[in-house]
């Protein structure tokens, strides 16, 4: 049985059929080119995508900040776990008066991941689950990056609170705003005791290539101990 795809085909003058064919390939490959990362990669699974709007308050001072991350996992076990991170939106940026910059994990709980449908209140939702984790970072010169240090960023201990963390899932591609308010930041390799709760972990490796201008030791009390 002829199907109606194919007897329109056999209707189709070659220049034509080749001109609908390249059409079609143009459509593919711009639906492609539009989907964010890891939408179409076999060896990836996408696990949320959302934005983050966030505001941090140091003293008298209010710094709003948004990113748009991708939480995507390999689907292959470890074998291809670095090859499905984000370039960007991992690490949510404030840079303050004072020329410090602040950095926060966009990574939200597992039960705000399931209600990304909604603008999910990230502090409400999931300060249960990481009372003692809330950790970020402080950068001590955001053009000349030395010295990094630890804080908890729902405590306030520092002078420094999270006052507002909401996400909402969305498709646009990954972002943050560091290459515009503090670009030096992504240009330093953060020395320190534990990879974990440095700054290295939220700064994908391979956006900054390797080519580091600066190096910051890390400083002050281990707030990841606490």
């Amino acid at each position: 049985m002829v199907t109606p795809i194919q007897a329109l085909g056999s209707k189709l003058k070659p220049s034509r059929r080749t001109s609908v064919l390249l059409l079609v390939c143009a459509i593919g490959a711009l639906a492609f080119w539009a989907l964010p990362p890891n939408a179409m990669n076999p060896l990836c699974t996408v696990k949320a995508q959302y934005r983050v709007d966030a505001e941090l308050q140091i003293g008298d001072e209010i710094i709003k900040s948004n990113v748009i991350t991708q939480h995507a996992i390999s689907s292959i076990g470890a074998i291809n776990s670095g090859g499905c991170k984000s370039y960007y939106g991992d690490a949510i940026a404030f840079r303050s008066k004072s020329n410090l910059v602040y950095l926060i994990p966009s990574l939200v709980c597992n039960k705000a991941l399931t209600l990304l449908e909604y603008d999910v209140n990230v502090i409400q939702t999931c300060s249960a689950e990481r009372p003692n984790k809330s950790i970020g970072f402080i950068i001590n010169d955001a053009n000349s990056p030395k010295t990094w240090e630890t804080f908890n960023f729902l405590s306030g201990s520092s002078g420094v609170k999270l006052v507002k963390m909401h996400a909402k899932s969305t498709w646009r591609h990954p972002y943050d705003n560091l290459d515009i308010i503090a670009p030096n930041i992504v240009k330093t390799y953060y020395e320190g005791k534990n990879w974990w709760y440095s700054p290295e972990r939220i700064l994908y490796f391979f956006r900054r290539n390797g080519n580091f201008l600066y190096r910051a030791q890390q400083v002050g009390p281990d707030h990841s101990r606490n």
